[in-house]
């Protein structure tokens, strides 16, 4: 900015005045010096300017001086404003391939490139990239990337009890780890940070079908075996043949293992030289939720101080005085919350209940009488030095309804509604399984059969989507009835987010063919005005350009559209846009702008 704010005075770009003075010198070569990285601190207009690139170069012709910095520049266009987005910083990547031949990454040799991407781009999206066009990799050759990254940290659940070695833990070799599909979806610049560049090894396999040991870099993978220590949390193969989770009690000069599994029974030994196949990351064959469940009741904390004060619990004497009263029936009440047996959510251990196994609750309730009782699911955790239970005091309610061509309408009494618990850590995918196997089997429903999930939430208001261009008309914006709205079936939300402080959780399960709500669905192509963001086909019925903007909405419904990519302006009738319309993004891309 500086050497432009001298060359506008040179020659007079403002039209200020003639009079050049001090500010109308030559401006001399341009400076763009103080422009190189690795600083991320620049302001456009305070440090930069944007020119066309055929400016910057003739300026350049006249002047001299340098270096150049181009960029590509988008144009994201909307109804009445266009805006710049620029990618200053693009994400310099060290790329290495590594086969048979070449395990290690070479940073000299043949198989190594250094390339920049737009920091906006994928993990996957720049993979795929490198595969195709600089490595040409077949396409369904089977390949896995690594990342250089911080080795990070095993993680205990309580201090001094032990590693817990999971995938994420022990899936490295050095700075180098195995890059799961769920981190593919990361961001260039994400993954970058504050960091210069980004170090990437894509591992290709030697044949169609890989197993774990056929992977060039396999064995790098097993060394965590062999540093293996007391307290350790993995998962072994028991003597019955099945994965489970334990923990390593001890380890002998030999380096074999004896291991404690958390099912419970004997311990057992395990031979060093059986690791590869006894031995694998913690939750890798196992749920992260494997450990025991036990029933157990909460009964209040101030009637079991009485009745310990009765039967002289803590053998602190004799005196049976007032603390040593007969502390009458069983007082729960005060732990009852608005619904059912749910318990009030403001609830402390120790303070207002304490915890008694089942069968002990049971038998007070029978010598002493009272209630209620508020039973409870309770997990046992433990590993070598340690034992904690986990409670799940407010397991969530859940009113479901069952949708089909018969029942389009969620109704809360009849034969299709149920009222269930689960558990407040369930995700919600899994209570929908657990929902569909009840209906399949009392309406004799192939399992199958098609499904689809609604969830009753606050719907967002489309117009807090307008910035004063039009409304984004997403689909996290129009699949909505109401305050029902469709969800992915892969939902891994936890009920207890879901829920919220609401007091239950309400879902419709829909049932296929032809789905029966699908009108409720299409009401909002209906409700379409000037300036509204939608995907919307073309004349040949395609979508290649599909991301647009309403113009104009004539008396008969039907819509004049502008497409963002190429710029053309159609008209939709209103009997096509069933068919037509569809949410913006769900054919186009997020980043479709013209460059």
């Amino acid at each position: 900015t500086a050497w432009f704010d001298k060359w506008k005075a040179y020659v007079n770009f403002d039209a200020v005045a003639d009079v050049q003075g001090v500010g109308g010198r030559h401006p001399g070569p341009v400076d763009n010096g103080p422009l190189k990285g690795p600083l991320a601190d620049l302001v456009v207009e305070r440090d930069y300017v944007l020119l066309p690139q055929e400016s910057a170069d003739l300026l350049l012709e006249l002047y001299s001086g340098g270096p150049t910095f181009p960029r590509k520049v988008k144009f994201a266009d909307t109804f009445n404003d266009r805006a710049l987005e620029v990618d200053l910083w693009p994400v310099r990547v060290s790329l290495y391939i590594c086969d048979r031949s070449h395990p290690k990454p070479d940073p000299l040799g043949p198989l190594s490139q250094r390339r920049f991407f737009a920091s906006g781009m994928t993990l996957q999206e720049a993979v795929t990239l490198v595969e195709r066009r600089l490595f040409h990799i077949a396409m369904y050759t089977p390949t896995r990337c690594w990342l250089r990254e911080t080795p990070r940290q095993s993680n205990a659940p309580a201090s001094g009890t032990g590693r817990r070695l999971t995938n994420n833990i022990v899936e490295w070799d050095g700075g180098w780890h195995v890059v799961g599909s769920a981190e593919m979806n990361r961001r260039l610049k994400e993954i970058r940070g504050n960091g210069e560049y980004i170090e990437m090894i894509i591992e290709v396999a030697p044949c169609p079908n890989p197993k774990p040991s056929d992977w060039p870099r396999s064995h790098l993978l097993e060394a965590w075996k062999q540093g293996l220590r007391m307290g350790d949390m993995i998962d072994a193969l028991a003597a019955h043949g099945h994965f489970n989770v334990a923990t390593v009690v001890h380890v002998n000069v030999a380096g074999d293992l004896v291991v404690r599994y958390w099912t419970g029974g004997d311990d057992e030994s395990i031979l060093a030289g059986d690791f590869d196949r006894r031995i694998a990351p913690l939750h890798s064959h196992s749920s992260a939720s494997s450990v025991p469940e036990v029933d157990m009741t909460a009964p209040t904390t101030a009637w079991f101080d009485k009745w310990k004060a009765y039967v002289n619990y803590d053998a602190v004497g004799d005196d049976k005085s007032v603390e040593g009263r007969h502390p009458g029936p069983v007082e729960n009440g005060p732990l009852k919350g608005a619904f059912g047996e749910e318990l009030r959510r403001d609830l402390v251990a120790g303070r207002d209940y304490v915890l008694l196994p089942d069968i002990c609750a049971t038998r007070m309730l029978i010598h002493y009488g009272g209630g209620p009782q508020f039973p409870r699911k309770v997990k046992i955790a433990h590993n070598f030095d340690a034992r904690w239970m986990e409670v799940d005091l407010w397991p969530v309610r859940v009113n479901l309804y069952f949708c089909d061509h018969s029942h389009p309408m969620p109704a809360p009494e009849g034969p299709t509604f149920k009222q269930r618990y689960f558990p407040s850590r369930k995700s919600l995918e899994g209570a929908v399984k657990c929902a569909e196997k009840h209906w399949f089997d009392l309406f004799h429903i192939d399992k199958n059969t098609p499904t689809r999930c609604w969830l009753r939430e606050t719907r967002p208001d489309p117009e807090a989507t307008n910035n004063g261009m039009g409304r984004r008309l997403t689909n996290d914006i129009v699949e909505w009835d109401g305050d029902w709205r469709v969800i992915s079936p892969a939902n891994n939300r936890r009920m207890k987010d879901i829920r919220g402080d609401g007091d239950c959780v309400e879902l419709i399960i829909e049932v296929a063919p032809e789905w029966p709500r699908f009108h409720l669905l299409e009401a909002w192509k209906k409700g379409l005005r000037k300036g509204d963001m939608i995907d919307a086909c073309d004349a040949q019925g395609e979508f290649d350009f599909a991301a647009a903007t309403v113009l104009h909405v004539n008396a008969a419904g039907a819509l004049a559209v502008r497409y963002w990519e190429n710029g053309d302006d159609e008209w939709i009738l209103a009997k096509d846009c069933a068919h037509c319309i569809a949410p913006l993004h769900s054919h186009s891309s997020v980043t479709t702008v013209p460059k």
